[in-house]
């Protein structure tokens, strides 16, 4: 008797109307007349089957038939099985390799036969089309539905509740903390101010945190929705809701907002050398260049620190002006040291010998012999099999399999002795390549553009870390220690 599986699937839309009731009463029926055991059914309620990927019941099918449980698994119609062609011939292919066929009760289908496998793939075809169809309907619907003003759903904007009653969006209780977002940032734009103030006041982000990111208060003051609009498939529509501001007052913010004012300082002066180079320690959040404090002095500060708060991360703000001067100076100094560049060969060297001590040269000689006369073993035997016909099959497969086995055994061991050396090469040719753009950087610094001297250093170094009281310069090969030349509770100044 045939083992077979069943799988139930019902659309969350509920669009074909049979039960997973009916399902299974028409498969028992089916299994019946064909001579097969129900082994196990399996089944997805209430999920689309238009991807697999939320598909429990499914899966757990898929991963049994290549267990190899199942001569042939039942379902109602193909389009229970897939609605996607390239998901379905997937699929099949795995009950082919495995040697189980897919019957389609409804429509009677057993692909072991070439016909039911020439239906399957008219019909599947056909499922993907109305699926297809279906979605485009859909889509259309909510287009139309936001151009009569109405919600499509989705995550509900922050001050925002959803009347089910009257089928429009209200105003909840939050609505007076969007107001004072609108009103703070009119009167003086900042982010991070705005932030401030609903930290004081104890108003929790949407996500539920104390402290609320600048984007999501950015993205707050950008949102339509709060002048009574709709925003749907890259248009604006006059909603159904009363709106929570002014149109004035959302103007007057948009005006702000377009002029990136609280991005001002980077964009009146970018020339911030060691972008992308800093990196926070405690958070693994790259350090940003901003003008900080009343009179605007250029730092580097933790991205943490900036957008979620001065509480969540404990980096040092970095006084930028006079990092950069160390940094440079430091680079100009290590051009004129050929000590460093010594000591990193000889630390290299001596890697490499620790290294070759576990791999002595008598030893690797050895292997390579050893491999020789394998490989030439392996010829032999290959003639002896099938040329001479001397031996066995049973007994060239054996000897064949031991062969192998060491072969691998000792190509990896060659190869590990030649990554040593090779790496060893590379990396004296790149301290060699190091110290020589080091002592062109020194000569050359006075006269390179600004973008020239941030490429060059990108080439250098690797990163920037600060620390309590310190900031480690790591060049590739060499670490440096720069000791800033004033310390205070928060910043570095070198």
């Amino acid at each position: 008797m045939k083992r077979g599986a069943v799988y139930i699937r019902v659309s969350n839309l509920r669009d074909d109307g049979v039960s997973p009731e009916t399902q299974m009463e028409k498969a028992q029926l089916q299994a019946k007349l064909l001579g097969i055991d129900i082994v196990k059914v399996y089944e997805d309620l209430d999920i689309s089957g238009r991807t697999v990927d939320k598909r429990i019941g499914f899966n757990q099918l898929i991963d049994d038939v290549k267990a190899n449980k199942y001569d042939v698994v039942l379902v109602y119609r193909l389009d229970r099985f897939a609605r996607n062609v390239r998901d379905f011939h997937h699929y099949m292919e795995i009950l082919e390799s495995h040697g189980t066929s897919l019957v389609s009760i409804s429509q009677n289908i057993d692909t072991s036969s070439p016909t039911g496998r020439l239906l399957r793939n008219i019909l599947i075809d056909f499922a993907q089309f109305e699926s297809e169809m279906i979605s485009e309907r859909v889509k259309d619907n909510m287009i139309q539905n936001a151009r009569r003003g109405s919600w499509n759903g989705g995550q509900k904007a922050y001050g925002m509740d959803w009347d089910e009653k009257n089928k429009q969006l209200v105003a909840n209780e939050n609505a007076k903390w969007v107001v004072l977002m609108f009103e703070e940032y009119a009167k003086n734009p900042g982010a991070n101010r705005i932030r401030n103030i609903l930290h004081r006041k104890g108003v929790l982000s949407p996500s539920g945190g104390k402290w609320w990111a600048p984007s999501t208060i950015r993205y707050i003051l950008r949102n339509p929705i709060y002048v009574g609009k709709i925003e749907y498939a890259g248009e604006v529509i006059d909603g159904k809701h009363a709106p929570v501001v002014s149109q004035e007052l959302f103007d007057r913010v948009q005006y702000l907002l377009s002029k990136n004012s609280e991005l001002a300082p980077r964009t009146r002066d970018s020339r911030h050398l060691l972008s992308g180079l800093i990196k926070c320690p405690y958070c693994s959040r790259n350090l940003q260049a901003r003008y900080n404090g009343k009179k605007r002095v250029r730092r580097y500060m933790c991205y943490t620190r900036i957008n979620i708060g001065v509480h969540e991360c404990r980096c040092k703000i970095l006084d930028a002006e006079s990092l950069e001067n160390a940094v440079v100076s430091n680079l100009h100094s290590l051009s004129e040291s050929g000590k460093v560049f010594d000591e990193a060969r000889n630390t290299l060297k001596q890697i490499v010998q620790s290294l070759e001590k576990k791999q002595p040269d008598t030893e690797r000689i050895n292997k390579e012999k050893r491999l020789r006369k394998i490989r030439a073993a392996m010829k032999e035997l290959f003639q002896d099999y099938y040329e001479e016909k001397i031996i066995s099959r049973e007994q060239f497969l054996r000897m064949n399999k031991e062969y192998l086995e060491e072969e691998k055994q000792l190509v990896s061991y060659l190869e590990e002795a030649q990554q040593v050396n090779d790496i060893y090469t590379t990396q004296v040719a790149n301290l060699d390549l190091l110290q020589e753009q080091l002592t062109a950087l020194k000569t050359a610094w006075p006269i390179m553009t600004f973008e020239e001297k941030k490429s060059v250093l990108r080439d250098v170094v690797q990163s920037i870390t600060p620390y309590e009281d310190y900031v480690e310069l790591d060049i590739f090969f060499i670490k440096l220690k720069l000791t800033p030349t004033k310390v205070t509770g928060t910043t570095l100044i070198f």
